[in-house]
């Protein structure tokens, strides 16, 4: 991963402190997932604040900081949430592991209750970025990294290759299709499907390949 030149060693950590510090209260993430907001006294122009539950809490962070996490994410095309989890797993931070299968079953929940409201688009990526985390969980257990469309294909293919299952790979390429940056269309009638091949594709990972029941 590329950080901006002008941000400092220093401020990287400080952004992987105040995540960690808000994880490990944590709490519950806002149901979008967990964002940044500008605090609620229009006086105290200088800080933003960590936006979790609904409820601003887990301290203060500068500007400084703040402008640098939302850039820095869009210039990636993440929302801030990936962005900081891929900052801890290129960090190697401890307790990622967990982290990740925390976000996995999150997601999954989330992807069920904007369907159950109609949200398509919103489900779609929920059910989406389950996914993600779970193949970039069998890439950090696999010494591997995972940064664009390539990546997450080719890691599918191997998986596929090594336990000679080719459902996985049709899983995918269904999956996918959740994800707005790569398919830049309303969800319509095939959207079942793909829900169908997200949630089979992660069980498969979780109980062949990574073990977990």
């Amino acid at each position: 991963m590329t950080l901006a030149p002008s941000v400092t060693v220093i401020e990287i950590y400080v952004i992987l402190v105040v995540f960690i510090l808000c994880y490990k209260g944590a709490i519950h993430p806002h149901p979008c997932g967990w964002g940044l907001q500008p605090p609620l006294n229009p006086q105290d122009k200088n800080h933003f604040y960590l936006l979790i539950g609904g409820e601003q809490r887990c301290g203060v962070l500068s500007e400084i900081i703040y402008n640098f996490i939302k850039k820095a994410s869009e210039d990636q095309r993440k929302n801030e949430e990936e962005f900081l989890v891929d900052l801890l797993l290129s960090a190697r931070t401890s307790g990622t592991d967990n982290l990740l299968l925390k976000l996995i079953d999150y997601h999954l929940k989330e992807g069920e209750k904007e369907e159950g409201k109609g949200n398509l688009i919103e489900a779609g990526e929920n059910y989406w970025l389950s996914l993600s985390y779970t193949l970039k969980l069998v890439a950090l257990k696999e010494n591997l990294e995972i940064n664009d469309y390539p990546s997450y294909y080719s890691l599918v293919e191997y998986l596929s290759y090594r336990t000679q299952d080719p459902s996985l790979i049709i899983d995918f390429v269904n999956a996918e299709k959740l994800h707005g940056e790569y398919h830049p269309r309303p969800q319509g009638e095939g959207f079942d499907i793909r829900r169908d091949h997200v949630i089979a594709l992660i069980r498969k990972i979780k109980e062949n390949i990574l073990k977990i029941q």
